[in-house]
């Protein structure tokens, strides 16, 4: 029986222009959220699932946020 790690490193900008990192740091998996401006909002230090779920919920969330209120604007209109 094998197992697959998610392996996954990269960084994404998200729809508010702030930008999430996740990375292997001295070993250790890293999510980074920065602002517009590159300075660290939050940081998580953890496996790579936990590292994982804590970056697709924040992309979710923050994504989420923006896609709503563009909807509500354009209604608005």
């Amino acid at each position: 029986m094998s197992t697959i790690s998610m392996m996954r490193t990269g960084h994404h900008r998200l729809a508010d222009g702030s930008l999430l990192r996740v990375d292997i740091e001295l070993g250790r998996w890293v999510g980074s959220l920065y602002t517009q401006d590159m300075r660290v909002k939050t940081r998580v230090v953890g496996s790579d699932v936990e590292v994982h779920a804590w970056a697709d919920h924040v992309e979710q969330r923050i994504n989420w946020r923006h896609d709503g209120a563009a909807t509500a604007t354009v209604a608005a209109r």
